[in-house]
């Protein structure tokens, strides 16, 4: 009685058998009852109040939502499966009632379709009271149309195609409603009946598709809407004759769509042929499936205007590319006659000026030529109607570095000419070619031109060039040229962290070297990224040893409170760097304002500040400078 009372103060007699049974299975306890009521209670005061909301509906729906999941996942877990009617069906009907509710008050169509795939998937009978609600109040919209019809045809097929058919007679240019009616008609000759019968029944509904087609072509202009019906009659094959008509329409009004001529190659690969080829089976093997389909294509060039013919073009190659890797592994036969096939498509094709391909569709024809000038032919005839195309570049590039070395200085100061600030692939490209075969001053004097281009060059080739300085010439060699180009706009910050790794890699690691970068990163760019500061905490908590040795004084509470500091201030305009550093640095709350004088080494850096302490990491602030190898 006790546990009853409880619950008694929130008396909703709809709920009291529904709660009883939770109760009862002891799925919830009397806490988490009484929970459920007074969230039910307060949703309710909403739905009674004068200023009612669509939010309000749509969060009491998820709410029962939830807990209808969360009783079916509690059921699983105890294993309890009875009193289903008694709590999920009741939670069921009042979604149901808050969803017809809120359709009434609300005019929205997302609401409403919302309702009906929830009545869907719960089960419900359809109710026609509120579906002829709906598609009234929503009559343009052709998924409310189609959600209903989806819906009613739980209770009879023939009342879903009616209901499609009033949308047509509304809406007669929407070829999704077409499909969809011809769909339902299909579907409602699947019943089980004698053989002369079905045929009988197939005569008839070809007839009855046949009238939808007519409304089709009379209505629409839509190649998109035609494939989709066609896909839908290619299930039956009774239909046959109505598909070659859906087909002769498209070659005849969509001749100049290149979607068109791809599917129809697509159905030729697959088998599905018009014109009907004679009935030898030899000729329906997978060689004359796809000698079909390749016809196909070229009928469509013939045929299409010129302004559409390379984007046919295109599809057309990449059928026979996708054809050439699915067959490269598994069948030599066909892999061979798709290989010829292919080799003299991108010949036609290439040797048409008119024709502008992928870049990827040259690199292809290039590959497949054997001999090196066949190969640069293409590429150059590629790179006369792609003149930035940086892959073609490179190929070509590659291409006279195995056959002529003598132009590769000419084509690529034309290269790099044309591409301008995307030549860095250009750049990497020369310089791994004089890493190989040329000296070291020619290297470095490469280098040196490569690191004046415009920041998106340069600050790719600055950390290389750093790179093989230090492996190459040594790290007396790398610190001159980091301080050379560090303090040189553009400024790059990976510059910074390659220097440092050269650093950290010395057998003697000075400590003043070795935080001289990250201090010049944090300089820099300690304004627009909080990555850098946590560079330098972190070589300072790494290096913690080396710095007691070599500076007495150090002290890593004051270096990690000033960094804190001096990366709040720095990243003040910056929010999000801002609350990135905060979250890797592990500042917590200010603890004190007394003022405090660093000792932080300002060589870089004009650290002249009285910073706040932060609790820097969990115990920071309890330990003295003396404590700091517990770190």
């Amino acid at each position: 009685m006790g546990c009853l009372g409880a619950i008694a103060k929130f008396p909703i007699e709809e709920w009291s058998d529904e709660i009883t049974e939770m109760k009862r299975l002891k799925l919830y306890k009397i806490y988490e009852i009484r929970n459920i009521l007074q969230k039910r209670k307060q949703y309710e005061i909403k739905l009674r109040g004068p200023m009612q909301e669509l939010m309000d509906y749509t969060k009491f729906i998820r709410f029962e939502k939830d807990l209808v999941r969360d009783v079916q996942i509690r059921r699983k877990k105890l294993k309890i499966l009875e009193g289903r009617n008694n709590i999920e069906l009741r939670l069921f009907k009042k979604i149901k009632n808050l969803f017809e509710n809120a359709v009434r008050r609300f005019t929205d169509y997302k609401l409403c379709l919302t309702y009906i795939r929830f009545c869907k998937s719960s089960n419900f009978e359809p109710d026609m009271e509120h579906v002829e609600y709906i598609v009234t109040s929503f009559p343009e919209v052709s998924t409310v149309w189609l959600e209903s019809a989806s819906w009613v045809r739980k209770k009879s097929i023939r009342e879903a195609i009616s209901l499609i058919n009033r949308a047509l007679v509304l809406n007669p240019t929407y070829s999704i409603l077409h499909n969809e009616v011809i769909k339902l008609e299909l579907l409602s000759t699947n019943r089980v009946c004698s053989r002369e019968e079905l045929q009988k029944r197939h005569e008839i509904y070809c007839k009855k598709i046949n009238l939808y087609l007519d409304e089709f072509f009379e209505n629409v202009y839509d190649y998109r809407g035609l494939v989709r019906v066609l896909e839908t009659l290619e299930v039956y094959p009774y239909t046959i004759l109505l598909q070659y008509r859906i087909i002769e329409k498209m070659m005849t009004d969509f001749v100049n769509e290149e979607e068109v001529w791809q599917f129809l190659g697509e159905r030729e690969k697959n088998g599905k042929h018009y014109p009907i080829p004679c009935d030898d089976d030899s000729l329906k093997s997978t060689t004359f499936c796809l000698t079909r389909c390749i016809e196909k294509y070229e009928q469509g060039i013939v045929h299409i205007c010129p302004s559409k013919k390379s984007e046919l073009w295109k599809l057309f190659l990449d059928c026979l590319i996708d054809l050439y890797y699915f067959y490269k592994n598994d069948n030599e036969l066909l892999f061979s006659f798709i290989q010829n096939i292919l080799f003299q498509k991108f010949h036609e094709a290439t040797e048409d000026s008119s024709l502008v391909l992928d870049e990827d569709h040259y690199s292809m024809c290039a590959d497949l030529e054997e001999e090196l000038d066949d190969k640069l032919k293409i590429v150059e005839i590629g790179l006369a109607v792609l003149p930035t195309s940086i892959e073609l570049w490179k190929l070509k590039l590659e291409i006279l570095l195995k056959k002529d070395v003598s132009q590769i200085k000419e084509q690529f100061k034309k290269g790099i000419l044309i591409l301008k600030e995307e030549s860095a692939p250009l750049w990497r490209m020369i310089i791994n070619y004089h890493l190989n075969y040329s000296s070291i001053n020619t290297i470095k004097e490469i280098y040196e031109e490569a690191i004046k281009q415009p920041e998106e060059i340069s600050n790719v080739i600055k950390p290389e060039y750093l790179e093989w300085v230090g492996t190459n010439l040594g790290i007396r060699a790398a610190r001159e040229v980091y301080k050379e180009i560090s303090e040189t706009l553009p400024f790059c910050k990976n510059l910074h962290e390659e220097m440092f790794k050269l650093e950290r890699k010395e057998f003697y690691i000075d400590v003043q070297d070795l935080e001289r970068p990250l201090l010049l990163a944090c300089h820099q760019f300690g304004h627009l990224d909080s990555e850098v500061w946590i560079n330098l905490r972190n070589c300072y908590y790494q290096f913690i040893y080396l710095f007691k040795i070599e500076i007495p004084d150090f002290n890593i509470k004051a270096k990690y409170l000033h960094i804190g500091f001096e990366a709040e201030k720095a990243l003040k305009d910056n929010e999000e760097m801002l609350i990135k550093f905060r979250n890797s640095y592990g500042l917590g709350k200010q603890l004190v304002t007394k003022s405090y004088q660093s000792s932080f080494d300002n060589r870089y850096l004009n650290f002249e500040v009285i910073p706040s302490f932060y609790k820097v990491l969990a115990d920071l602030n309890d330990y003295d400078s003396d404590d700091d190898d517990d770190l």
